[in-house]
């Protein structure tokens, strides 16, 4: 969840009280798919028509994903030349569409959101890894 939503590589971001969880005060935090999407709400973000996948330059875009359930289960992060996703403790994975995650434990994408992107996202959206390093999130506890 933080991978996409901030790029943040160091807390583990989870609605409840788990050790080790984080979840920004504030938002909704029972688990639910709409409990993320308020996540990415407060983080500037927008909903926008589900089949908008294509890269917006000045715009960051993320996609969440329902389990067939409807229950969350997965986000990713539109990089400039496909999309990113950390699979939880395994490897960070880009990949070049959303098709390819969809289907299995992961469902489909049923959100897509955006926000305008500033100078950080437009970096980020370039090389994730290095611009959350050199340039770290300040983010309220």
């Amino acid at each position: 969840m933080a991978w996409a939503a901030l790029g943040d590589t160091k807390k583990w971001w989870q609605p409840g009280n788990g050790p080790g969880f984080y979840w920004p005060k504030g938002v909704l935090d029972d688990g639910s798919f709409q409990s993320y999407v308020e996540l990415f709400t407060s983080l500037g973000y927008k909903t926008i028509n589900s089949t908008n996948r294509h890269l917006e330059l000045f715009y960051e875009k993320v996609a969440i994903f329902a389990s067939p359930d409807g229950d969350f289960s997965h986000v990713s992060y539109q990089l400039f030349f496909g999309w990113t996703s950390k699979l939880g403790e395994w490897e960070d994975i880009r990949h070049r569409t959303l098709e390819g995650l969809e289907g299995g434990d992961y469902g489909g994408v049923n959100t897509i959101m955006k926000r305008r992107s500033g100078i950080r996202g437009f970096l980020a959206r370039l090389s994730l890894e290095f611009t959350s390093q050199i340039w770290p999130l300040n983010r309220p506890n």
